[in-house]
């Protein structure tokens, strides 16, 4: 008997039923996605592009109202689990006939859920933007690498001025003062703040012309 692989779209429904993904949850192709105020959790499922039998998982947590914005890069964040856990995990892709693995639907629950509900609000998300290195909650993490620090911080300013905070909006301008002399991959920090800004004007109502400024004396 000819065995068949499930569609995506089989996997995502059949995990949201079995886990109870909620509040209520979306379901497009291989993904599962809900909505809380203006947070999204994303939840997407994939075949290993090495070992195609093999079933993954990616975890991720943004704003709803820019998730597709800035070239899709949107305002989000992917969450991690523990490093342990990717180097022992490793699911069968269901065929016909089968079932999900147990394991899998108990790693769901334990990490991929609570990955969804990593950010707490626009304000824990423009806060979290701003931070670098490994940020740990519970067993999960986000990676906030250097090469993305000039993005977020124009991610993380246009979050403040939609919300009116003020004391996020002026901890970016602390932390863009204080990369003055800092250069990623030989180029300023500043420079790269300004590219980013003008590149993103485009995608929001914020007025961003003063980051697209940076590094020029007009700020």
């Amino acid at each position: 008997m000819v065995q068949h692989a499930w569609s995506g779209s089989r996997v995502a429904r059949e995990i949201s039923k079995r886990c109870q993904i909620g509040p209520p949850a979306t379901i497009a192709g291989a993904t599962i996605s809900t909505t809380r105020g203006t947070i999204r959790g994303l939840l997407r499922f994939s075949k290993d592009r090495y070992l195609p039998d093999t079933l993954l998982w990616n975890a991720f947590v943004g704003d709803e109202n820019y998730w597709d914005s800035f070239g899709g890069g949107g305002i989000w964040l992917e969450i991690l689990p523990p490093p342990k856990f990717a180097e022992t995990t490793d699911y069968p892709w269901p065929v016909s006939g089968q079932q999900l693995p147990a394991g899998l639907i108990e790693d769901i629950a334990r990490y991929a859920i609570p990955a969804m509900e990593f950010v707490a609000s626009r304000v824990d998300l423009a806060s979290l933007l701003l931070q670098e290195g490994e940020v740990r909650r519970g067993e999960l993490r986000a990676q906030l690498t250097e090469n993305t620090s000039p993005s977020r911080l124009v991610k993380a300013v246009i979050l403040a001025r939609e919300l009116g905070d003020h004391q996020i909006e002026q901890a970016a301008f602390q932390k863009l003062r204080s990369q003055h002399e800092k250069r990623l991959h030989g180029v300023p920090y500043e420079k790269l703040v300004a590219q980013w800004a003008r590149e993103y004007a485009s995608d929001t109502d914020v007025d961003i012309r003063d980051l697209s400024r940076a590094g020029s004396g007009r700020t």
